[in-house]
């Protein structure tokens, strides 16, 4: 009977000590939970004592509003479209025997620029011409085949293979000519008396010379540049734009360029192109035709750019205000007596010592710090360095 009164009283001795101890774990959960609640609130809340209130001059006032100009700021660079910007290169090797081209030259489309030569050009007009001969000469003797073969004068497979011959060679003479036209040659005027080594490469769009990328005597390798031609009536800016101002742009609204590297008045411009992808540093581009080209512009050039939007209604407050606290821009708002609250802001304009700024948090009928700013930091600075000790 002993054993089994003991064996009771020890059961209930451990249930009693396990609710204990999970009450207590619950009570020390919630009193972290406050504590990191009331330390999340100390890093942007301060309260002063009346002794303190007392020795600092506090004065406050509700924000005004009014409408501003909004400027919205680019940056970017001189651009073309590929269709302007060309490579000159030649579809076969050779070694440059002249040019007289300089980076800024001016050409028109179909003005030579330089001239190329090389042994197998006369090998390739030379197999041409040969080949011509041999199809003219079949093609004769197909017909005369033919002729024969109605009136059973020669066989249909002596008739069959002098076709299939001639056949064979017409593609090889059209395949022929097609490389020679490539390589600029005119095939119609080709004759064997004025076959040539060096074949001449003419401006394919009307442009300035950007770089020279051969001289004489090079050899050049086929396909490898060898100028860059820009056609400047395409010319325009490319600039970028952060996806918080995306909304704030349109098509066909009115740019302000201004490149640095030229000393002159600013150039207008309209965006015509709003790419509809945003890269991974939230930023895309806007793309704007210049109303006047300047013959000094060029492209890579840095240039910036910016839209004034009219009619933009925010709060503003006296630049006493403001203050700056880890890098980020705030003000205080009186939250309750004694006590004032850490609000960021971001400002847009500063005119005759008003500032005018945006918030995530509305400031409608909320009263904030213009005199004694500084000494709230202070106190909150000093706040937060007596809770990390």
């Amino acid at each position: 009977m002993i054993n089994k009164v003991t064996f009771i009283i020890l059961v209930l001795l451990v249930v009693f000590g396990t609710a204990c101890t999970e009450k207590n774990n619950h009570q020390q959960s919630v009193d972290e939970h406050r504590t990191d609640n009331h330390n999340e609130e100390s890093q942007t809340e301060v309260t002063l004592t009346d002794a303190q209130m007392k020795n600092t001059q506090i004065e406050t006032t509700q924000c005004g509003y009014s409408q501003i100009e909004e400027i919205i700021q680019f940056q970017g660079v001189v651009d073309v479209p590929p269709q302007s910007l060309i490579s000159v290169t030649f579809p076969m090797n050779g070694t440059i025997s002249s040019t007289t081209m300089l980076p800024g030259t001016f050409v028109k489309k179909g003005a030579l620029i330089a001239r190329i030569e090389d042994p197998m050009f006369l090998e390739l007009q030379q197999e041409y011409l040969i080949t011509m001969l041999e199809r003219e000469q079949f093609s004769k003797e197909a017909k005369r085949q033919k002729n024969l073969s109605e009136v059973d004068a020669t066989s249909k497979r002596q008739f069959e293979e002098t076709s299939s011959k001639e056949s064979q060679l017409l593609v090889k003479e059209s395949t022929l000519r097609k490389k020679l036209q490539l390589l600029g040659i005119k095939t119609s005027n080709l004759r064997a008396e004025n076959i040539s080594s060096k074949i001449s490469i003419f401006a394919p769009i009307t442009g300035y010379i950007t770089e020279v990328h051969c001289n004489i005597g090079m050899y050049m390798l086929q396909g490898q540049p060898l100028f860059e031609i820009v056609d400047p009536t395409h010319i325009h800016g490319s600039l970028t734009i952060f996806e918080k101002d995306i909304d704030k742009i349109k098509i066909g609204q009115h740019v302000k360029i201004v490149v640095p590297s030229l000393v002159h008045d600013t150039i207008n411009a309209e965006i015509v192109l709003i790419s509809k992808a945003i890269k991974t540093d939230r930023s895309s581009t806007i793309h704007c035709h210049f109303k006047k080209i300047d013959e000094h512009l060029l492209p890579g050039m840095f240039l910036r750019g910016f839209v004034v939007n009219s009619g933009i209604t925010v709060p503003s407050i006296h630049e006493s205000a403001i203050v700056r606290f880890e890098n980020k821009t705030y003000i205080f708002e009186k939250t309750k007596k004694n006590t004032y609250k850490l609000q960021e802001i971001t400002i847009v304009s500063e005119q005759n010592s008003i500032v005018y700024f945006t918030s995530n948090v509305t400031t409608d009928n909320k009263v904030y710090v213009t005199k004694g700013s500084f000494t709230l930091v202070s106190v909150l600075k000093n706040t937060d360095s007596d809770q990390s000790h």
